[in-house]
Parts: structure tokens; sequence; C-alpha cells
């Protein structure tokens, strides 16, 4: 049994768009265990650590190199394997193929009933797994997939990713496994919060990796959800029967869009409450990614909650500046809804009928 030490591959890039995070981080253990499992090289558990700005695999014992293979299996009887002048048959021959060899290779023994067989010997040599590792970091990277989203290119290379990879961080317990990658070469080497820890920030082994992204303050996909929940769970504690609006699909993309949460909360002026809460909501939603907060009868508030990505330190200055962007986004859902109060509703009826619904089946007023 070979020794096993634990793996780590990081991908360290500009900042990604949620969904396609969301995709990578669902095909790169299956990619990792699938190219593991081909290169027969043993492996434990594989968990995935994602930010905007990385996305990796860790891999727990991994095996140092591959097990020798020595196989003899056996096929059929000689006299159906070979013709009269010696030549394989397509017995031999379909044997042969099933067992990964060729037909010249097949061996004939005399077996315990007496009879004579031909037989396959494969013999793989152990091999070790730094090589292998290497070629798989760059073919990991290379196979995932970005639907939807166009893969970009950078410098002279040709290869690409969903966006450009700046550094690439991979080790084999202590050791470096050099992968290249668009001409970006893997070092110990991982990157902090963009404004809290910036630069390099070493990594001695795998099992090292999360408490050092903790330190350069950038918490895994899990741990930020968690702390997101946690602060606005505060919020909605501070008033009581209050509820804080969190569809998932925007929830999901704000837990991507940071590293090291901070949830604050904002207000906006007195007038757009006099506005249908439906379309403040869908504008704070999704023009802005803010939560509104409902009070203990189910009425919108003038306060709304940001998780921020910046130094809990500017805390006010980040709130301050998410309430002055607010109120033009708000400006002009009220505009809309003024105008739209300014004619009947049997206009808009009629308006539907220059909206085709299908050439040959015309319009949706129809």
């Amino acid at each position: 049994m070979a020794d096993t030490k634990d793996f780590l591959l990081e991908i360290g890039t500009e900042e990604m768009p949620s969904a396609p995070l969301i995709n990578a981080s669902k095909q790169l253990p299956k990619l990792v265990v699938k190219m593991l499992d081909e290169a027969g090289l043993s492996h434990g558990a594989v968990r995935v650590v994602s930010s905007p700005r990385r996305l990796a695999a860790i891999v727990e014992g991994v095996a140092c190199a591959t097990e020798a293979v020595n196989e003899v299996k056996r096929g059929p009887k000689a006299q159906i394997a070979f013709d009269a002048d010696g030549n394989p048959t397509k017995a031999a021959s379909g044997f042969a193929r099933k067992c990964g060899i060729d037909a010249s290779e097949l061996t004939r023994k005399v077996a315990e009933d007496g009879n004579e067989y031909v037989f396959a010997e494969k013999n793989v040599p152990s091999a070790p797994a730094m090589p292998i590792l290497s070629a798989l970091g760059h073919d990991v990277i290379a196979a995932i997939e970005w639907p939807n989203y166009r893969s970009q290119r950078w410098g002279s290379e040709h290869e690409t990713f969903v966006r450009p990879i700046r550094w690439i961080c991979a080790l084999l317990g202590t050791e470096v496994v050099p992968v290249s990658y668009a001409d970006v070469t893997s070092g110990n080497t991982t990157r902090g919060h963009r404004v809290l820890a910036p630069g390099e920030h070493v990594v001695s082994e795998p099992a090292a990796y999360e408490q050092v992204l903790k330190d350069a303050f950038v918490l895994g996909a899990e741990a930020r959800e968690a702390a997101i929940r946690e602060g606005i769970a505060a919020i909605e504690a501070a008033r009581p029967g209050s509820r804080v609006d969190t569809p998932k699909r925007i929830f999901d993309e704000v837990v991507n869009l940071c590293e090291w949460p901070t949830v604050l909360v904002g207000t906006f002026d007195e007038e757009f409450l006099r506005v249908p809460q439906e379309i403040i909501c869908e504008s704070m939603l999704s023009n802005q990614r803010y939560f509104p907060i409902f009070d203990a009868e189910g009425k919108l508030t003038r306060e709304f909650v940001i998780v921020s990505n910046a130094d809990p330190k500017v805390s006010d200055t980040v709130v301050a500046g998410n309430e002055r962007v607010v109120r033009p986004r708000l400006d002009d859902a009220k505009f809309f809804f003024d105008e739209d109060l300014k004619h009947p509703m049997e206009d808009f009826v009629q308006r539907l009928g220059i909206v085709t619904f299908q050439e040959k089946l015309g319009t949706t007023l129809q």
C-alpha cells in the first residue's frame, strides 16, 4: 500500500459570476474523482472551497504512487484461439482486445484440467503520483464547462477560463505540484481578501489551506452563508416580529459576491413607501441585491439589508454609499409607476395588439 498525502488544487481568478461559480463547484469534485480513478491513484474524500476569486479542491489521502498491476486472465482453449497455421482466430483477437493487449502477446499454458489455454498477462509497474497530478491539474482546469457563459482568453495564450486565472496553488503534502495553465505556473501561495489581506499567503500543506484563507479574511461558501444568515437573524431579533425577505436565487448570488461578509442595514426615503411594495422589492432585489425588511404586520419598511465585502471599519461609509445608490433606482421605479397611473387599464390592453405572440398565430391580444 503506497503512502498517502492530501492534495490541494486551487484555481485563483479575477472575480467569477455567481451562477457559473456554483456550477463549477459542482463539476470540480466529479472531475477530480474521475481523473484520479482513471489514473489509478487511490484517494479519500474530496471537498470544494470556493469564493468569487477562487475554486479549490482538497482531496484527502491521495496515494503517492499507483499500485503495480499484475493480472493473468485465462481465455479460450488454444485449439480455438489459433488455427492450424498458428494464426490467431477471431476468438483470440477478441479476448486480447478485451484485455487491452495485442493477440501476439497471448501465451499458451496447460491448465490444471489438462487442457491448453491462452492467457493474457498484464504487468503495469507502479508510477509516482507527482507527474500524474501535474497533468491532472491542467486537465481538470481545462475540462470545467461554462454553460451560458463565454470563456475568456488573456495574454498570448489560447487556453480559456470563465475569468482570467491569476494564480494556481497545487500541493501534494508539503510539495508543490507543477501545474501550468495559460502561462500561469503553480506555487504554494494563495491570495487573501483584496482589501483586508492583499497579496500572497503561503500554504504549508492542504490541511492548513482553509485556516490560511480565514486568517486572510476569506471564508468558504458554507461559512459565508452562515455568517450572512447569522447577521440577518440578529437584525430580525432587534426588530421583534420583523422579517427579512431572502429569495433563494438572490441570496445564493449575494453569498458569492463577497469573501468576508458584513451584514448592514440601510434606509430609503419615506416617499417610496407610497409605491406598491412589490415594485420596490423587485427593484432592490434584482438591481442592487438588497434584502427588504417587513414589519410584524407584513408591511414593507424603509429599511433594507446590505451585505458588504468591505472592511467592517468603514461600514458607515458603505451604508451611506448604498443609500445614495438606491434612491435613483427607486426614483425610476416610482416614475414609471406614476406614468402608468396616468392611463386607464384599457389602454394597456389595447397595446397588447402590437406585441406579436407568433408570426402565424397573431398578437398577445388575440
